[in-house]
């Protein structure tokens, strides 16, 4: 069966830990896991085989690290070791097997230095050859940044059709070490097209339950739990963990509750462990996702719901601002993002960005806004260009879920600029062509969306008259708020 149609009718058991299981069976300490694809296939297949013994349904390929950054200087290159890693999860029987693409290890701009079209350029190389080896979908895991994530993720859409399955890992406060709650990646990676989302790692079962309840809260696609066997005991000098194949299991029914239906585990845990999630699982049917219609906004770290009180800060907009207007013409990016920092300290929930003049070079401008704004300014953003390439450049570079305005109803706004906000998950603000019924604009913007895989609660429409408003909302839209 195909797979994406699996997933929304059976559970799917994936595996457990892979390095460890490797380590015991001889694999130094220190060694990179992905080169025992070639210097011991046997090994590795090994071990994949004795997860599908187990109950697994997809083996992940032991290719967390196979990148041109993890694996500089090992002597091989990236293609060989992933086509190794194919074939070695191929040879265990399992019924799929995805490419496993684990973080670079190098953090993105603003909080590093490699660059989004870098990242974006390493997981292409890393899905196009697991793409070629046949592998049935790409699975992102143990991410802690949203923008590394949304690189991976639109590198695999643009090369495959395969399913893409996400995780991150996050600490025990709720967030990733670099701050994306469950709520950002959710409402990010849904927008982006992403089949099946999660968490895996860093915490045990029960650890990870209350952040499961607040991603399960938002999420309307089928969901990935993936824990450790628990929290471990360094006490040894090596990591023992504190939970046992039977303990681990009994936590299933909670997250059978909150709706998950992909099952696995990760750091400590081996086969009994899901050979003892199999022996839960075979006692539920599989629980469908719940359609949540949220309209909502996210920085990488900020997350808002769209009501009437939401407060937007719309000083970045050179018209009547002849200091705006200045600092544009001269290219003094410190000027306009020191206007949305002063919004933000005012209060301001949403940054509003237009920077659309004859003077400027928007295509460079704005995705440039874009990056050093999101550097210093932890909200969301607006933005408001009718110019095509300036809007992909500064979608793409955008960490979460925008708002992307002035999609009129003419046929020259749907189809030029609202395909580009659907594509990169943004909610955009519908506006009527001048002396065109609201009501009318409205349902050609919703069907329009429609086309491209927006639904209503994605669309925000503005302009519309009091006695029309009752009409509108009943499209399942949102008015852009007032206050």
């Amino acid at each position: 069966m195909d797979l994406k149609s699996y997933i929304t009718s059976h559970f799917l058991v994936l595996d457990g830990g892979m390095g460890t299981m490797l380590m015991q069976a001889g694999m130094p300490a220190g060694s990179l896991p992905e080169l025992m694809n070639l210097t011991h296939p046997e090994i590795v297949t090994a071990v994949h085989k004795k997860y599908v013994d187990a109950g697994t349904d997809m083996v992940i390929t032991c290719t967390f690290g196979a990148n041109e950054k993890k694996m500089a200087g090992c002597g091989h290159e990236i293609e060989a070791v992933i086509t190794a890693a194919v074939a070695n999860a191929r040879a265990s029987g399992a019924k799929y097997v995805a490419l496993d693409i684990g973080p670079i290890g190098q953090l993105l701009v603003p909080s590093g230095t490699l660059q989004f079209e870098e990242a974006y350029a390493i997981f292409a190389r890393q899905i196009r050859c697991g793409v070629s080896c046949g592998v049935d979908a790409i699975y992102m895991e143990t991410m802690s940044d949203l923008l590394e994530v949304k690189a991976a993720v639109l590198a695999a859409r643009d090369l495959c059709d395969l399913p893409i399955f996400a995780t991150l890992t996050y600490e025990s406060s709720g967030r990733t070490f670099l701050g994306v709650s469950p709520e950002c990646a959710a409402l990010t990676l849904q927008g982006l097209g992403i089949h099946a989302i999660g968490i895996n790692c860093s915490l045990g079962p029960k650890e990870i339950l209350p952040i499961a309840k607040r991603l399960a809260a938002v999420t309307s696609i089928p969901m990935i739990i993936k824990p450790n066997a628990g929290l471990p005991d360094m006490s040894s000098g090596t990591a023992v963990y504190d939970i046992t194949p039977e303990d681990f299991a009994t936590y299933a029914k909670a997250y059978l509750d909150l709706g998950f239906s992909i099952f696995g585990g990760c750091c400590g845990t081996n086969p009994d462990y899901i050979h003892s999630i199999c022996g839960i699982l075979q006692n539920y049917t599989v629980p469908q996702p719940e359609q949540r219609h949220i309209s909502a906004l996210c920085s990488g770290t900020k997350y808002f719901e769209v009501t009437e009180d939401l407060v937007f800060g719309e000083r970045v907009n050179p018209s009547d601002n002849e200091d705006l207007l200045e600092a544009l013409e001269d290219e003094d990016i410190e000027t306009v993002v020191d206007l949305g920092m002063e919004q933000s300290d005012d209060g301001a929930q949403v940054i509003y960005v237009n920077i659309s003049t004859p003077e400027v070079e928007e295509a460079d401008m704005l995705p440039s806004i874009v990056r050093e704004m999101q550097g210093v300014i932890d909200l969301p953003l607006q933005l408001d260009s009718r110019n095509p390439e300036a809007l992909e450049a500064a979608l793409r570079c955008y960490n979460g879920t925008p708002l992307v305005g002035s999609i009129c109803s003419d046929e020259k706004s749907l189809t030029t600029l609202l395909p580009i906000a659907a594509k990169y998950g943004a909610m955009i603000v519908g506006t009527p062509a001048e002396g065109e019924d609201s009501l009318a604009a409205a349902e050609k913007i919703v069907r329009a969306a429609a086309e491209y895989g927006m639904t209503p609660e994605r669309i925000l429409m503005h302009h519309i008259p009091e006695d029309q408003q009752t009409a509108v909302l009943a499209l399942g839209v949102k008015l852009y708020p007032q206050g």
